[in-house]
């Protein structure tokens, strides 16, 4: 077991790489905006989507972007989470979303961005 732990901070001296290098990879919420999002389920009520358009606000293009959100019902409880993903959006771009949810659609009466994660 030592001798991974060892390896695995050798690897990551080896890169140049650290924790809080990777962390602040994945929190990039003022790097992009959320327009146009509307929140809907199917016309079979099987399943409920997030659509808006994602805008990267910066001059840097990011190898992966995803987008997620919490659903809530009436009384304000999350009953689930939503997520979709990109690979290679480019600097200054706008991407339109399509997050598919977990839960019920019909007890889903709300929704809200929890934040962004990119490298």
């Amino acid at each position: 077991m030592k001798k991974i732990f060892l390896l695995a901070i050798f690897l990551f001296l080896l890169t140049g790489c650290s924790m809080d290098d990777i962390e602040s990879e994945l929190k990039n919420e003022n790097d992009f905006s959320l327009s146009e999002d509307r929140g809907y389920a199917d016309k079979y009520n099987i399943s409920y989507y997030i659509e808006g358009v994602v805008k990267n606000l910066t001059s840097k293009e990011y190898s992966y972007v995803q987008i997620e959100f919490n659903t809530y019902d009436n009384d304000g409880n999350v009953i689930g989470s939503c997520l979709d993903n990109i690979n290679n959006f480019d600097a200054n771009g706008t991407w339109k979303i399509k997050a598919i949810c977990s839960g019920e659609p019909s007890k889903i009466k709300s929704y809200k961005l929890k934040g962004f994660s990119a490298w």
